[in-house]
């Protein structure tokens, strides 16, 4: 038996060699790694290639250097079970290795797990830079739309509030496609960033202001003006599963130079961030998860 990697599938209601209590069919395979007969595996080759010269062919071919992520994700996916990460000394969620295999890939949407650790990448990397005191940030699993609406604007109101910062990140997910909101409580500003370029939803518009007005009378600012909107325009994705990575490259972006206003100044290219821009953050997120595989 072998672990193979299911990256295409031509009839998914085909039934796997070694059945588990969750994949039975090959559809249920993809992006992950399941057990196969090596009995069942054939070389693909556009030679003909006798069957006693295979193993020669495949032992002598040099085989290309793997590249960092690939060193990377390989030590973590051969774990048979879902990780543990932490959040901190007493949270944690596990992460299922197909979540890992979606990051790997780098050609799939990636999953609320992925956002969840790269906004504790984000705080790591404010504690190392020095501006704890500047950036916040909002852990996406308790505001994403398929929450409750109430309990979404309680959790924002209480995280502002705890910790007090300029400027709070809340990565948004809806619909498998990823937004960013930037709120400035000082001036009462919200920056919207879709890399579709849609505009955000009433529901989110409502539960963001309900949570700056919850903000703002728990501090005592009751005469604080309705929040404002800015939707400025930002890089565009060229196709359907690049949102995820825009969002973390922004973020990292604005932390890097400590920027916290003038979003226009900053903002206003459509032109999409590049496949070595994506690579950049996509590498920092496996170096960090594999950080806290190596003390699980």
């Amino acid at each position: 038996m072998v672990r193979v990697a299911v990256t295409k599938v031509f009839d998914s209601n085909a039934q796997v060699p070694m059945p588990t209590d969750e994949v039975t069919k090959v559809g249920d395979a993809v992006n992950t790694f399941i057990q196969w007969p090596k009995r069942l595996l054939r070389l693909v080759s556009n030679k003909d290639v006798k069957e006693t010269a295979k193993d020669d062919l495949l032992s002598n071919r040099s085989e290309p250097e793997k590249s960092y992520i690939e060193k990377s994700m390989l030590r973590v996916l051969n774990r048979k079970h879902p990780l543990k990460f932490y959040l901190n000394e007493n949270e944690f969620f596990y992460l299922p290795t197909r979540d890992v295999m979606e990051l790997c890939l780098k050609t799939e949407d990636l999953c609320l797990t992925i956002l969840r650790i790269w906004v504790v990448y984000m705080e790591r990397l404010c504690t190392q830079l020095g501006n704890t005191d500047v950036y916040g940030f909002v852990d996406p699993f308790f505001i994403h739309a398929e929450n409750d609406q109430e309990s979404s604007q309680s959790h924002m109101t209480a995280k502002m509030f705890e910790v007090n910062k300029a400027c709070y990140f809340a990565p948004y997910l809806k619909n498998r496609h990823w937004q960013l909101l930037i709120i400035e409580l000082e001036k009462q500003n919200v920056v919207f960033l879709c890399s579709m370029g849609w505009k955000p939803d009433k529901i989110l518009v409502q539960i963001v202001n309900s949570a700056i007005e919850g903000y703002n009378m728990l501090s005592g600012f009751r005469k604080a003006r309705k929040p404002i909107w800015e939707i400025p325009a930002c890089q565009r994705q060229p196709f359907n599963y690049e949102c995820g990575y825009f969002i973390m490259i922004h973020m990292l972006n604005i932390v890097s130079a400590g920027i916290t206003d003038s979003w226009n100044m900053i903002f206003g290219d459509e032109t999409p961030f590049t496949d070595d821009e994506m690579t950049k953050v996509q590498e920092r997120c496996a170096n960090f998860i594999l950080e806290k595989v190596d003390v699980i």
